[in-house]
């Protein structure tokens, strides 16, 4: 029998046919500080009305309240909400969960019945907190979060949108009426220079609840939720449509300040936790997956919490409708599992449900996962979701070839232990034969001319001009080319003027490396750089391609920083997807991601705020250029070409980059930086330690094998199209005997060393997963489209090239 010292450890009783659950009798009070008493009841569920209560379980304070008259801890915000709603002569009936005190076989109870405990209760209780020190100030919040709701739902019913659908299918023209009708009052209206109110309101918008794991399940099974704050209180509907007016008026009333980061957290998870309720009113699917994505945002302290608590609310996918496969059976929430378990068995249930490849969708590397002991195929779903790893749209053409192949043999995952495969079909595309160091705010045009300086010479079905188109659209993974352009899901090729932009950053970088110079000391050169310059000819004939190269940097710290530049040995051009999280956002600390094995060459985000200030800007170091190029001479050099500078391939730099080929993708305005990768425009500093030389990451390589880190891409890996995927993926074989493998490494020319093999994948070998990736001229299904006579295009696949493999 369980233990019932605590009011609710035994939370549905199992000795009856019918559900019932163990709730608490809250004993009235007329004095507010008296002690909380709680007298234990087992109830009916179908029969008993009783309230939830929803708090905030990531705090660590306690209280102790009277259970049966014993004394019991219990969490202190939810000893605080039992105070407020406390009645003064009236017992209440309510049901809290809580985890202060429970065993392992009591939280294990309650996993069959928790579905129906949240679903039955009349009213859910959502405690954002007390009063604090005004309780008549939070009153007033919430008078003005009411009439924001109001005002927003008479705009979306003059626009014609109604409350069921989704905002983000507004169009245009509605979202634009909305604005003007929300727009359309005082400056002083909605009380709007009192700022001691809006911060309350703030603090409403952005309490700690919002970043509650639990809050998801909680409201989404609600019959009525309800917000709660000391005495004041809204209505989930109204507090869902003030959330979305909030922006509106905030932008009125407060121009471009932007929103504190808790109350932009709150208005992520009140949109996440709609479009699940809203799926949950409409009968639709609220599928396992997403939610536990959404779970990741929360940050519990119990990574498990992110599958448990989605399980309360998971429905079966509506890709069951797409394979013959079935519904699968949600895992049981089991609290005497791993962590590692817990995420194996949820992603074991994610590919069976599903029959694709979804979980790995801006899923990050295995060299990254800060949980141990995992499966390379299952991700780790204790760490931050980010959609700044996405490498494209997953509804293109590499999700096509796979949709035409009949019968497609289903996606399993074997029974092995600790250690399940995920069985999957397999179409090798290219070997992996050189990756470049990891590209950061620090290294970004440096490390592009690096690269492009390495390249090999075309291939014999192209010009070089191709070639150089190749290589500077690959880094940028072939997007950024419209200004309306928000994700990579929207991606659009970018045009002539974003090439234009790369030979002029590449122009400078070559100057550069030619005078031996940083760009600070290029800004003000002193008399002997002066002179080093005026009697460098190449250098003076690089001068009028520069100062236009600000247009690619951005697009590469859109799309470039964290990933690292691959080539395969058939020529090929690729992207890693990001190996390095704190590369793409700085906010993250180190102590936070396990540090990659392969990015050794990566500064910190405080050194790449520091050679990006030493650095200065293109624009300004190619005016400097201009100013002190002799006139004679600078005419000179835009009537001359460059003379030949001694390159393997016989031509001058400005030669190489003169005509890069411009006639692909639409005219090209000045790209937009990714919010997530906003940053000044770096110039990196000219210390040849940091340039990452193969020798170096070689090293890191080694010592990161040698730790028994996973490392992420390196020459060897095979990029593959994998049946149920979307991306193409980079596999890593496995030496079955350790102690024969042997590290690869790079040749002079960037090659796979001696001894490797033409690209050949086996039935039934083992790899390990390394990540998704961008593969240039295949992320529309390229290596399966053919087109007809008609123009017509359709896919096509040499059956005979795919294997069943496992991935362990």
């Amino acid at each position: 029998m369980a233990s019932i010292s605590n009011p609710f450890s035994r939370l549905v009783s199992q000795d009856s046919p019918v559900a019932v659950a163990r709730l608490a009798i809250l004993e009235p009070s007329a004095d507010p500080d008296s002690p909380i008493r709680l007298i234990l009841t087992d109830a009916p569920l179908a029969s008993t009305s009783y309230e939830s209560i929803s708090f905030d379980h990531e705090a660590d304070a306690t209280s102790k309240v009277l259970v049966d008259d014993a004394e019991q801890e219990i969490p202190k915000a939810l000893e605080e909400a039992l105070r407020i709603f406390r009645r003064r002569e009236q017992p209440r009936k309510v049901w809290a969960d809580l985890l202060v005190g429970r065993t392992v076989e009591e939280r294990n109870a309650q996993g069959p019945f928790i579905r129906q405990i949240l679903a039955h209760a009349d009213k859910t209780l959502c405690w954002l907190g007390p009063d604090g020190d005004d309780a008549a100030l939070t009153a007033r919040a919430f008078d003005v979060i009411r009439d924001m709701a109001n005002r927003y739902l008479q705009a979306c019913l003059h626009v014609g949108l109604s409350q069921d659908t989704s905002i983000s299918r507004a169009t245009l023209q509605q979202m634009q009426g909305i604005r003007e009708r929300l727009h359309d009052c005082p400056y002083d209206d909605l009380h709007s220079f009192d700022f001691a109110l809006w911060k309350v309101i703030d603090s409403v918008l952005g309490a700690p609840y919002w970043a509650s794991v639990h809050t998801i399940p909680d409201i989404v099974s609600a019959q009525l939720p309800i917000i709660v704050r000391g005495r004041s209180n809204i209505r989930w509907p109204n507090y869902v449509a003030a959330s979305r007016g909030y922006p509106f008026f905030r932008a009125k009333f407060f121009g471009g300040v932007p929103m504190l980061p808790p109350v932009q957290k709150g208005f992520e998870m009140v949109f996440q936790i709609e479009i699940a309720a809203r799926r949950k009113r409409l009968g639709q699917s609220v599928e396992l997956f997403p939610m536990i994505q959404t779970a990741r945002d929360c940050g519990a302290k119990d990574v498990r919490e992110n599958v448990f608590a989605m399980l309360k609310i998971a429905t079966p996918s509506a890709r069951i409708q797409s394979h013959n496969q079935g519904p699968q059976p949600l895992p049981a929430i089991d609290y005497a599992k791993s962590a590692q378990q817990v995420f194996v068995e949820a992603a074991r249930y994610t590919v069976l449900e599903r029959q694709d490849l979804m979980l790995w969708f801006a899923e990050c590397p295995p060299c990254q996962k800060l949980l141990k002991g995992l499966p390379s195929w299952v991700p780790d779903f204790g760490a931050t979701f980010s959609k700044g790893r996405i490498v494209g749209s997953p509804n293109k053409g590499m999700r096509g070839w796979w949709d035409m192949l009949n019968p497609i043999k289903p996606l399993t995952v074997s029974e092995d232990g600790e250690n399940p495969a995920l069985h999957v079909q397999a179409y090798g595309l290219a070997r992996i034969a050189h990756v470049s160091p990891v590209f950061d705010a620090g290294n970004l045009a440096r490390l592009c001319y690096t690269e492009f300086e390495k390249l090999p010479p075309p291939e014999a079905w192209e010009t070089q001009n191709q070639r150089n188109e190749r290589f500077w659209r690959t880094l940028v993974l072939n997007s950024g080319g419209s200004e309306m352009e928000q994700t990579l899901a929207d991606d659009t090729a970018p045009g002539p003027a974003v090439g234009d932009s790369f030979r002029s950053m590449m122009a400078l970088e070559r100057i550069m490396a030619l005078l031996e110079c940083t760009p600070l000391q290029l800004q003000s050169p002193s008399p002997e750089l002066l002179a080093r310059f005026q009697a460098n000819p190449e250098a003076m004939s690089l001068v009028t391609m520069t100062g236009n190269g600000g247009i690619y940097e951005s697009l590469l710290c859109s799309f470039a920083l964290g990933r690292r530049f691959f080539r395969t040995e058939d020529g090929r051009f690729g992207m890693t997807t990001v190996e390095d999280v704190v590369a793409v956002d700085g906010n993250l600390s180190r102590e936070r991601q396990r540090p990659s094995a392969t990015n050794g060459t990566t500064k910190s985000p405080a050194a790449a705020a520091a050679a990006a200030a030493e650095g200065g800007s293109l624009v300004v170091v190619a005016a400097t250029l201009a100013r002190i190029m002799p006139t004679r001479n600078r005419r000179a050099a835009e009537a001359e070409p460059g003379p030949h500078d001694g390159r393997p391939h016989g031509e001058s730099h400005a030669g190489r980059l003169s005509a890069v080929s411009d006639d692909k993708g639409p005219e090209c305005r000045q790209p937009r930086i990714a919010d997530g990768a906003r940053r000044p425009s770096p110039m990196p500093g000219r210390d040849r330690a940091e340039d990452g030389g193969e020798g170096q990451a070689a090293t890191t390589a080694a010592a990161a094998a040698a730790a028994g880190v996973k490392q992420g891409v390196r020459p060897g890996d095979l990029v593959t199209a994998l049946v149920g995927g979307f991306f193409p993926y980079v596999l890593r074989p496995v030496v079955i005997n350790q102690e024969q493998e042997q590290q690869p490494t790079e040749d002079a020319t960037g090659g796979a060393s001696s001894g490797s093999n033409p690209l050949t994948m086996a039935d039934d070998a083992t790899y390990e997963f390394v990540g998704d990736c961008y593969l240039y001229g295949a992320m529309d299904g390229e290596d399966f489209a053919v087109t007809s006579p008609t123009g017509g295009k359709f896919f096509t696949v040499d059956t005979t090239k795919i294997v069943d493999i496992r991935i362990v």
